[in-house]
Order: structure tokens, then C-alpha cells, then sequence
């Protein structure tokens, strides 16, 4: 059931294969390059649990709000520029396990956790992370951050 504002009530806890996971972009170097055609493979390399949203359940202006709330956050602060998309199903082709996590002040937030082998030397991990982080970017399309909307005081 949807909210008057484009929400949905209540979020199922599972992630379908065609839901849509949003990596939020803060560099303007990064979304210029995704603008033109090409979501960077930095997007995605993180240590640990890959952090994104789950666009398929809210409009992009309630979604926009969330990560410009979360680049006014960071330190230094960060401008929000839009996300890298690419369905559940897409994260699962390279072995990623998609879960719901929601935050205080995120409800769609979900990670994209990968099985780490610890038998593997901190070269061998980097590399799997470089190669996983580039098949996730080759996978993605670019999803521009709507202008903000400000309305006239009084």
C-alpha cells in the first residue's frame, strides 16, 4: 500500500531479483563519468558489507532526500549526486547476498554482503573485492539525483 508522499507502508524483509538497489554517489568525478555511460568500479569497492537503497520502494525525490540528508552528515560534508542502480538479481550473479538493513532514517537501506575467504592473503582479498566491485559497476546504470525542490518562505 502506498503512502500520499509515493512510500510504501510496510517494505517486505526479502529482496526480489528485480528490485532496484541504488549505490548512493557523493563524487562528482564518479557521476560525471556514470553520466556519460561508464559507473566506476570505485563505487562499489568497500571493505565489508556493500551499503545501498532500495529505490523499487519509494520515489527518487523521498530517496534523493536520504542521501542528501546523508551527504550533509559526512565529514566533511558531501554533495548527492544520484546512485549506481542494478537489480537483486544482477548483485547475485557475482555471488552477492542482498539483505534488508533497515537504519534510523533509512527504512529502504540493504547490504550487499559477499562470503570472504579467510584462507586468502590481504592481496588475494583485494583482488577479489577489484574484480567483484567491477562486474557490480559493469552491471549498473546511472540514476541522476532529481533537482531539490524549495518552496518560497511565508
Amino acid at each position: 500500500m502506498n503512502a500520499p508522499d509515493g512510500r510504501v507502508e510496510m517494505l517486505p524483509t526479502g529482496i526480489l531479483e528485480t528490485e532496484r538497489l541504488g549505490r548512493s554517489v557523493f563524487s562528482s568525478t564518479v557521476a560525471r563519468r556514470a553520466r556519460s555511460g561508464r559507473v566506476l568500479p570505485k563505487v562499489f569497492t568497500v571493505r565489508g558489507p556493500i551499503s545501498v537503497d532500495r529505490l523499487s520502494y519509494a520515489n527518487r525525490e523521498v530517496m534523493a532526500e536520504i542521501g542528501r540528508r546523508r551527504g550533509l552528515e559526512r565529514e566533511p560534508r558531501k554533495h548527492f549526486f544520484g546512485w549506481a542502480v542494478l537489480t537483486a538479481g544482477r548483485a547475485r550473479e557475482v555471488g552477492g547476498r542482498v539483505e534488508a538493513t533497515p537504519r534510523a532514517g533509512n527504512r529502504y537501506h540493504a547490504d550487499i554482503r559477499f562470503r570472504e575467504d579467510s584462507a586468502l592473503d590481504e592481496a588475494r582479498r583485494r583482488s577479489q573485492a577489484k574484480s567483484r566491485a567491477k562486474e557490480l559497476a559493469d552491471r549498473s546504470t546511472w540514476w541522476e539525483a532529481p533537482p531539490t525542490v524549495t518552496t518560497p518562505a511565508g
